[in-house]
């Protein structure tokens, strides 16, 4: 019987009446998680065009290279269509200067890591299928779904069938989750409904995991090894189990290798005895990692040939890198990527996508709190359970390995929410029932989670967001005239009047910014700035005149930016210095990382 195989143990069950549990638990992941597949527009800003580009070279019979393989057609006329071309959302900032990748000239001769290469990069890096250094095991699996999704509605029609996979897929989290909570806490079947409602309707993991990426099968394979290894741990090890447990941890490792903070936790599982003997034990460990290594191995062959090297992290600090440089070794740093991971694991990426994420964000910490603190309580209670103790240590250990992740990779930037899925199932059933042993308190916050959450993914589906760009706008009149210019390599930039606004915390700045070179030139017309006291100034490009990212050879453009200051200063400013980025002529033989204006605002 197919029930008899390891893995579905825990659903033996089914043939006794209560298959619809089981049932139940997949519906119930898998309704939102359709919903939003459908809710949420193209494109996603998480790399979404990127991953399907992956999968678009796949389905034309090219193995894209990092670095070296530029965008399909149909991936290129899906960001003219939607105005999304990097991470910003449409009229939030400058389109590029060249929209068509065939036409980008080489990249600066200079070293990486110069500033012109650095520039250049930046500014063609979304022209680039940059996800290509992934593995292949999701873009597979998706490359016939689009096949059949492009083939009734166009490159549209592809995104929207590969979504579907992806909300199939982790709706298999459902099931996954009810299953190691049952393991877990076999005496409380209440808190397995509750854990998988919880995962149901968690914001962060329905809007990222219903998108085109490959974090959602890393999820359901990741959550699949953590449920086969508390099976282990619980009820003994098996020959047939072991291999189960290599299948899934290489698959996840073949989807991706944020799955790599589990391996520590599945080790762990081949320590307790469980009936079993320790000899039988380590060849279960033995064959898992053979297994494992047996599904991982191609790809690490096929990278060896290709960039000579296992993994392929030289050619990704090439191009990522110079995006996002690697983080210095600081409290710090490790702090704001900690927030930043949380609150995105929570309420998704781009953080603010959905309403309600900061009431989400402060009740998401009470609940932590509370399962962390009932979580020793609980271990402590229970004498330290195996199936317990398996399920923090894969939490402990993925949240470990997303944080060294940066430092390892040298690809900086804040770490996302989504790098922890892989333990997303045991992080939601310990949640719970962490939460589950204050019994003044465990309904009111997670009552109160899951209705905000609810109400976040109805809004959400309804079309209500928490960012827009805010609209075109002109300044109020009283402009005072002013004379502030600079320019470099042939861009002339003048300001010659300003308004200050809305009771001191805006400025607005009349700029008119000329190319009087030969040839065209780029800069970043989104500035930025600091006002005498020291108060930060930031462009709002979305309210201001629309100024190009390139200039041609004798063109003008003039118009009004906006610029809101961080606080209101306690007196009227003197001065304004407003800074652009990353001037440089088309070749990027030079660049000039700051282009400064200095304004004297004492007569405004």
């Amino acid at each position: 019987m197919i029930l008899d195989q390891p893995l579905l143990r825990p659903l033996a069950d089914l043939r006794t009446g209560v298959r619809w549990r089981y049932l139940g638990a997949y519906l119930l992941a898998l309704v939102p998680a359709l919903v939003i597949a459908f809710a949420q527009p193209v494109w996603s800003r998480v790399d979404e065009a990127q991953h399907t580009d992956v999968v678009v070279q796949y389905a034309h019979g090219v193995y894209p290279i990092e670095g070296r393989t530029k965008i399909r057609p149909e991936t290129l006329a899906l960001m003219q269509e939607t105005g999304i071309y990097r991470w910003s959302l449409p009229g939030a900032a400058p389109l590029p200067g060249q929209r068509d990748p065939n036409t980008f000239g080489a990249p600066p001769s200079t070293q990486p890591g110069s500033s012109e290469f650095r520039a250049w990069v930046r500014r063609h890096l979304w022209g680039y299928s940059y996800e290509a250094m992934q593995p292949p095991l999701f873009y597979c699996l998706a490359t016939p779904v689009w096949i059949a999704g492009n083939a009734g509605g166009g490159a549209l029609g592809g995104v929207y069938a590969v979504r579907v996979l992806n909300a199939l897929l982790l709706a298999l989290l459902g099931p996954i989750t009810f299953a190691i909570a049952r393991l877990a806490l076999p005496g409380v079947p209440r808190l397995a409904l509750l854990s998988v409602t919880g995962l149901a309707v968690l914001p962060g993991l329905v809007l990222n995991g219903s998108q085109v990426g490959n974090d959602t099968l890393v999820a359901v394979l990741g959550g699949a090894a953590v449920l086969i290894a508390v099976r282990g741990a619980v009820q003994g090890w098996r020959p047939r189990l072991a291999v189960l447990l290599g299948l899934a941890f290489g698959g996840a490792l073949l989807t991706k290798p944020t799955a790599a903070g589990l391996a520590p936790a599945l080790a762990l599982a081949f320590l307790w005895p469980a009936g079993t003997p320790g000899g039988e034990r380590l060849r279960a460990a033995l064959l898992a990692t053979g297994f494992g290594l047996a599904v991982l191995a191609p790809w690490l062959l096929v990278n060896e040939a290709i960039y000579g090297q296992p993994v392929p992290g030289r050619a990704t600090r090439l191009l990522l890198g110079q995006v996002f440089a690697a983080p210095s070794l600081s409290l710090s740093y490790l702090a704001r990527s900690a927030k930043n991971a949380f609150a995105t694991f929570l309420t998704g990426e781009p953080y603010n996508t959905m309403v309600l994420v900061r009431p989400l964000g402060y009740i998401g910490a009470a609940w932590a709190v509370l399962a962390v603190v009932g979580s020793a309580r609980l271990l402590r209670r229970a004498g330290w359970p195996p199936a317990l103790l398996l399920l923090l240590a894969a939490v402990a250990g993925q949240a470990a390995w997303l944080a060294v992740q940066p430092y390892l990779s040298q690809v900086g930037g804040l770490m996302p929410g989504r790098y922890l899925y892989p333990a997303a199932a045991p992080a939601l059933v310990l949640l719970v029932a962490g939460a589950w042993e204050f019994r003044r308190l465990r309904v009111a916050v997670l009552g109160a989670y899951l209705a905000l959450a609810v109400v976040a993914l109805a809004a959400f589906s309804a079309g209500i967001t928490g960012s827009q760009p805010d609209p075109r706008s002109q300044p109020p009149p009283g402009a005072v005239a002013v004379s502030a210019e600079n320019s470099f390599a042939g861009l002339h930039l003048l300001a010659d009047r300003v308004v200050l606004a809305d009771g001191g915390r805006l400025a607005w700045v009349h700029l008119t910014v000329r190319d009087e070179s030969s040839q065209p030139v780029d800069w970043n017309p989104s500035g930025s700035g600091l006002l005498g006291d020291g108060t930060a100034v930031r462009a709002v490009y979305s309210a201001s005149s629309p100024f190009p990212e390139r200039l041609q050879p004798g063109a003008e453009a003039t118009g009004w930016m906006e610029f809101r200051f961080d606080r209101v200063p306690p007196q009227k400013p003197e001065t304004l210095k407003l800074v652009f980025s990353d001037v440089a002529p088309a070749d990027y033989s030079t660049v000039l990382p700051s282009l400064p204006l200095w304004i004297d605002l004492r007569a405004v």
